[in-house]
């Protein structure tokens, strides 16, 4: 096979910028993963043959690793006959173990039929030594031959400069009360980890009778925020994780300066305890610090494991917020299920980002009118504003007759009311689907929400005029089924605010059964 290396002698590759180059050796050795094709040439071209699905190769360079502080950058082509998955990986490893950190990558795909690439990457200048040779291996997806060409290797001595970070080994104290969090008044904070709930630990230890939703299900995140004020250009997060739902998606949304940003961090839970990290460019300068809030996911139990900062870098206090206080209550319309794991994609989310509040996601995927909730909220210190859309299960699961989900329902209010007078409580009856009934008791879904408008109109017809009705249906453009789509999220979200937006000028009470529509009464 070395004989058909031969043939490739390594150009150097020319990088502009201050710093010297050194000249790449002849490849040392393109190998095939064992039971793999050979290469063969043809037309001039190097051939790499597979017999296999899945195959790789292996580029191996120097017979000595480059030195500290270098930059390294592959460049290659790689074109199939026809549109086959083609993909890449890059590795290396350092003498004191483990893998380098990368302060620079750059990275260009185009397409699967041809691949080309310039993969650039920069590590530890000072500190990070490699104990071997990089090595870059190729995934072919399908069987047959790829033709591979215009590849070249080679690395300079790197001299910092303004497009280069400093290194991510700054590490914060996670006992430092600068990491702070939203969406939760429950934090359990120590020198190894941080875990977070939205609810107290105390209810964990009670039954679903008890509850009237799943204590499992209760110690997932939706709705809970991370807050980290710094100047530092890059934070690195890692994670531990309780995998209640193995195969669910745990997603990370990153927020800037109050700028939802499309760049979010996804991973699968596969396992209980799976840690992971991942890197966020805050694009911060030095002296100007940036609020940086990562959004927790909504169907699992993420706990914080490590903070990273860039060397010369710091935290900051948050600066003190002015939002006021959103509680949402339900079940798993409201907790995000149909968002794809993603906090930052729930209804309940997007109406508190529209209207600048602080949310308190207390919904439960599963759960009937939660008594517990409500008397939990006297450990709140003021909340402006409560939404409750609960009732499909108190239908539909376990057959709760009508008059069970009317005495609950008034209970709850009542709880809420008596914990926090001046918060507007707004009651959302069940949305779709319309035409339900209970396979238990028979009761059609619509007698649950009659309840809804009975229980509001009674509060109001006592005097308690911070108490109103939505009808649920008229929210939303789900006609098809009991969960939201991401877009049906998004648009449930605006008619919300534009209801409530109605309300905070008119001051609309309902004081009649008649109350059925939203924004009007009889």
């Amino acid at each position: 096979m070395k004989k058909y290396c031969e043939w490739m002698v390594f150009a150097i590759l020319v990088i502009s910028g201050a710093g010297e180059v050194f000249a790449a050796d002849m490849l040392k050795e393109i190998r095939l993963n064992s039971q793999r094709g050979p290469l063969a040439m043809k037309d001039g071209e190097v051939v790499v043959v597979t017999q296999k699905d899945r195959s790789a190769f292996v580029f191996d360079a120097w017979n000595d690793p480059p030195p500290k502080g270098s930059m390294v950058t592959f460049r290659f082509k790689i074109e199939s006959e026809e549109n086959k998955g083609i993909s890449y990986r890059f590795s290396a490893n350092l003498k004191d173990g483990g893998s380098p950190n990368f302060l620079k990558i750059k990275k260009n795909l185009r397409g699967q039929k041809e691949l080309q690439c310039e993969y650039s990457a920069v590590w530890d200048y000072d500190k990070q030594e490699l104990s071997s040779a990089p090595k870059f291996s190729v995934m072919l997806w399908k069987k047959g031959a790829y033709k591979l060409s215009s590849f070249d290797y080679s690395y300079k001595k790197y001299v910092e400069g303004d497009t280069i970070y400093p290194n991510l080994n700054k590490t914060v104290s996670l006992e430092d009360e600068k990491i702070m969090f939203t969406g939760t008044k429950y934090v359990d904070r120590s020198s190894t980890h941080i875990e977070v709930s939205r609810f107290r630990k105390a209810l964990f230890a009670l039954s679903v009778e008890e509850l009237n939703f799943s204590p499992t299900m209760a110690r997932t995140t939706s709705g809970i925020v991370l807050k980290i004020f710094t100047d530092s250009p890059q934070v690195m997060l890692s994670w531990g994780v309780e995998a209640q739902y193995p195969g669910s998606v745990l997603d990370f949304g990153l927020v800037l300066d109050g700028v939802l940003q499309e760049k979010h961090f996804a991973a699968r839970v596969t396992e209980r305890k799976s840690p992971f990290s991942f890197t966020f460019e805050t694009k911060a300068e030095k002296g100007r610090p940036r609020l940086c809030e990562i959004t927790y996911p909504t169907h699992a139990n993420p706990y914080l494991l490590g903070v990273k900062l860039n060397e010369g870098y710091d935290l900051s206090k948050p600066p003190r917020s002015n939002k006021k206080v959103y509680v949402a209550i339900g079940d798993s319309i409201t907790h995000g299920t149909g968002q794809k794991g993603a906090t930052h994609r729930t209804y309940a989310w997007q109406f508190a980002h529209k209207n600048n509040l602080e949310l308190f996601n207390l919904a439960v995927g599963g759960g009937k009118v939660p008594l517990k909730v409500g008397e939990m909220l006297e450990d709140w210190t003021y909340i402006n504003l409560v939404t409750i859309l609960i009732g499909f299960n108190d239908c539909m699961g376990g057959g709760r007759s009508v008059d069970e989900y009317y005495r609950a329902y008034t209970k709850l209010l009542s709880e809420i009311s008596l914990n926090h007078p001046e918060a507007k409580i707004v009651c959302i009856s069940p949305t779709y689907p319309l035409d339900v009934k209970s396979k238990e008791t028979g009761v059609h879904l619509n007698e649950f929400r009659k309840v809804v408008v009975k229980v509001v109109g009674e509060n109001n017809a006592k005097g308690n005029a911070n108490v109103y009705f939505l009808r649920g249906e008229l929210l939303t453009s789900n006609n098809k089924g009991l969960h939201f789509s991401q877009e049906e999220a998004e648009n449930f979200a605006e008619k919300l605010s534009q209801e409530i937006a109605l309300r905070a000028i008119l001051d609309y009470s309902f004081v009649t059964e008649g109350a059925v529509l939203a924004g009007k009464t009889d």
